[in-house]
């Protein structure tokens, strides 16, 4: 049986010992050997130059390396390596055969990588059933030499009394058993009666997680096919809560409370409950009167959030655009304008009460001036303008100047 070669993988081969031809055994270890000189035969058929032109290394004793491209060993089966050194350099001629095994037959027998791929047709001299799917058809009548009882329907009947060598703890039908590994995976130590248990796949689908939660995707009850979710909501039709049939009315469930945290709750008036709220979160709940003081003396200042109602009434340290600010604001300013405001008013075609005023002024306690020669001037308080001038005769005044506007 020729040396086992791996289908389709580059390796490196030894050639030799190549001995002299003039007396067949003196060791040639210095021949310039090259790839040119080697002849390959695949599946005994024709023989034919190899490709290679690289050097042999070596010579040691006699052996040389030589390099086997994938080519080569393209084909499974028996291959021939033949040498024949010409030329000054005369040797014997060398040849050595192999087997070109398909990969995984080589990994499963030279180097233990793979496993063989096997297909069972008998069984102790006897066919063995057509197998269903990829499962073979078995039907067992002993275990360990003890004859099986017969089986009900498709349910062996087995009475377990040991796994892996450990008696079986019994509790009427049920079996105590203790789980130490999973697929040859020893399990972490379990916590309490409870296992510890990394979930990774249900029915061969890849679980998905969100931090300690397992994300399943129900699709049967029960063996009941469930009909299909409406976005993260499944479609639940609900018959019965705790073995009470349930009444719906449309898609509402109709539920009849009779107990709240154990306590029997007071029967409902029409369609509601008598609820006593005596506590709210394990305290006594806070009258209307309590919130409104609560809320009325809160410190402004805590309250400041752009855009929240406690920022727009504002305060005295707040923005400008709140009601406080504004009302202060504008509210003072009017206050101070209003004495302005009334002077600036007309009183009489344009002519406004503090010019009106300013006249009153210049005839009832300023200086005046031609008042014996019928052509009066009164003046302003300081004496620097005339506010208004004209003629007076026989009972008559016509005013001629009037300068109402200068302080």
């Amino acid at each position: 049986m020729g040396t086992p070669l791996r289908q389709h993988t580059a390796t490196t081969i030894l050639i030799g010992p190549f001995l002299a031809a003039t007396d067949g055994f003196t060791r040639q270890t210095a021949l310039a050997l090259t790839g040119t000189g080697v002849w390959l035969s695949k599946l005994d058929g024709t023989v034919a130059l190899g490709t290679s032109t690289a050097t042999l290394a070596g010579g040691t004793n006699g052996w040389y390396s030589h390099s086997v491209a994938t080519s080569v060993v393209d084909t499974a089966g028996r291959l021939r390596v033949d040498y024949n050194a010409t030329g000054s350099a005369i040797s014997l001629a060398v040849w050595h055969d192999y087997v070109v095994y398909p990969q995984q037959v080589y990994d499963s027998i030279n180097t233990a990588t793979d496993l063989l791929d096997v297909s069972v047709r008998q069984w102790d001299g006897a066919t063995v059933a057509t197998a269903t799917g990829t499962f073979p058809n078995v039907n067992v009548t002993a275990w360990t030499g003890q004859t099986l009882a017969t089986a009900t329907g498709d349910v062996p009947k087995v009475n377990l009394t040991h796994i892996g060598g450990s008696t079986l703890a019994t509790d009427t039908a049920q079996i105590g058993v203790n789980v130490v590994q999973w697929r040859l995976n020893t399990m972490a130590t379990a916590t309490g009666t409870q296992p510890n248990i990394n979930l990774t796949h249900i029915g061969g689908a890849t679980l998905a997680t969100g931090s300690a939660q397992i994300g399943v995707n129900v699709a049967a009850w029960t063996l009941q096919s469930l009909t299909t979710s409406t976005g993260n909501v499944p479609n639940t039709n609900v018959t019965h809560i705790n073995g009470n049939a349930v009444t719906a009315t449309g898609s509402l469930f109709t539920v009849d409370v009779v107990q709240w945290t154990h306590q029997t709750i007071a029967t409902s008036t029409g369609t509601y409950p008598n609820v006593n709220a005596a506590r709210v979160n394990n305290a006594t709940p806070e009258t209307a009167t309590d919130i409104a003081e609560e809320v009325w003396n809160l410190t402004a200042s805590s309250y400041q959030t752009q855009g929240s109602f406690g920022q727009t009434v504002g305060f005295s340290g707040a923005d400008t655009d709140t009601i406080y600010a504004l009302a202060n604001t504008y509210l003072d300013a009017a206050v101070s304008n209003v004495p302005s405001q009334v002077m600036a008013q007309a009183v009489e075609g344009t002519t406004t009460l503090v010019q009106s005023a300013r006249g009153w002024n210049a005839v009832l306690l300023g200086d005046s001036t031609g008042l014996d020669t019928g052509v009066p001037i009164y003046k302003s308080l300081s004496g620097a303008q005339n506010r208004w001038s004209g003629s007076a005769n026989l009972g008559n005044r016509t005013v001629s100047n009037r300068d109402l506007t200068a302080t």
